[in-house]
């Protein structure tokens, strides 16, 4: 392939002019402005409606299987899907032809969005993605197409996330972050409530809380809009960004202009875990400034980038501030950064109220409990958690702690 090649990637492409035909709009259960508020980004009510034909398309064009109803209301069976393609000359009959001599209606409103991933600007082709979860027509047959896909592999999101890990396959960050998002859901409708946006994100908001140490508040975190966390700017000179989750471009400029008006530059990111909340900027970001990317190993893993393996102790002293890590052997895949001097310590989703629109593994008491316990004996009196306001360092050992 002329682009991405060997790159594991799911089904996809471009919006065509097509998508736009009034009959595909006319015959979706979606209408415009339904698709619009589903997608909380504040796109044009017909490109937003696009976006949800040219999925169906997609799926369609690339493995064969058409998301659709029948005129009796039923999933279109796979016999209708074949005749489709056979039906389709070559550049001649359009999708929305088809659809319309199968009197078929596309389930564009099965369609469930995650996230939108934007190319960061410095890279050579640009892309503004959305991404979808469909629930699989139980007699689909996956029929791939040759001149779009080289090869095809069925796995499970962790099993996907493992296989990258050991480099026998490759895959990009919104690939990556999509799978760590989907890897702890029991079923296709747990994605709706738990991932899908709720709302247009706010735009970044930034704040100083102490001496060198800054908040900025994004929103869409993860590439989901509506999603809040918050991303830590450590030190005024060569500053150390903290969660960078928001891949979006206005978080990233925001970041940028947030160093060069402290008169500084960001010269490291430092990731608590490997939540795509805290991770979904990071890899554009180190990209876009050539800097290093630090986390734990185990959370290193699940990081389409090379990262820098965290200890116990460690320090990163590339910021004029500096960090050092805090870690403990019962929590492996999750850190927390003190700030020398500071008596601050940035503790991620340890502590402090949980992320919005995730769903969590399992939750670990016992490794919690050591690494707060760690917290604690750095004694810290202002707790800088990944979600809501600055926590007294007493929550260490209080009511917040025992929810975080």
């Amino acid at each position: 392939m002329a682009f991405a090649p060997d790159v594991h990637v799911f089904p996809g492409g471009g919006v065509d002019e097509g998508d736009r035909d009034p009959r595909l709009v006319a015959r979706s259960p979606l209408t415009p402005d339904e698709a619009a508020v589903r997608l909380a980004s504040g796109d044009d009510r017909l490109d937003a409606h696009a976006l949800f034909v040219a999925a169906v398309r997609e799926l369609w064009e690339e493995t064969g299987v058409l998301l659709a109803r029948s005129p009796r209301g039923e999933a279109a069976p796979a016999d209708a899907i074949e005749r489709a393609r056979v039906g389709i000359p070559a550049g001649r009959t359009t999708f929305a032809d088809a659809v319309v001599a199968l009197g078929l209606t596309p389930s564009t409103d099965a369609l469930v969005p995650l996230s939108r991933w934007v190319t960061p600007p410095m890279l050579p082709r640009r892309f503004d993605t959305r991404f979808f979860a469909a629930r699989l027509p139980a007699d689909a047959v996956m029929t791939f197409a040759v001149d779009e896909v080289a090869d095809d592999v069925w796995l499970t999101p962790l099993e996907a996330l493992d296989a990258m890990a050991e480099g026998s396959i490759t895959l990009w960050p919104p690939t990556a972050t999509t799978l760590a998002q989907l890897a702890c859901v029991e079923s296709f409708d747990h994605i709706a409530p738990a991932i899908a946006p709720r709302r247009q994100p706010r735009p970044p908001r930034l704040e100083t809380v102490a001496p060198g140490i800054r908040r900025l508040v994004v929103e869409t975190a993860g590439g989901v809009p509506g999603q809040p966390v918050n991303t830590w700017l450590i030190g005024t000179d060569r500053i150390v960004i903290v969660d960078p989750g928001d891949p979006s471009t206005e978080a990233a400029e925001a970041a940028i202009e947030a160093a060069t008006a402290a008169g500084g530059r960001i010269s490291a990111i430092a990731l608590t875990s490997a939540a795509p909340d805290h991770t979904g900027g990071a890899v554009g970001l180190a990209i876009r400034l050539g800097i290093p990317v630090f986390a734990a190993a185990a959370a290193g893993r699940r990081i389409a980038h090379d990262v820098v393996a965290l200890q116990d102790g460690q320090p990163i002293d590339i910021g004029d501030l500096g960090l050092v890590t805090v870690a403990s052997r019962e929590l492996p895949d999750a850190v927390a950064f003190a700030v020398p001097g500071s008596h601050a310590v940035v503790v991620g989703d340890v502590l402090g109220p949980p992320p919005d629109r995730t769903v969590l593994p399992p939750l670990d008491e016992p490794g919690l409990a050591a690494l707060r316990a760690r917290i604690r004996e750095r004694q810290p009196r202002l707790l800088l958690p990944a979600h809501g306001e600055p926590l007294a360092g007493a929550a260490v050992g209080g009511r917040d702690a025992d929810s975080g």
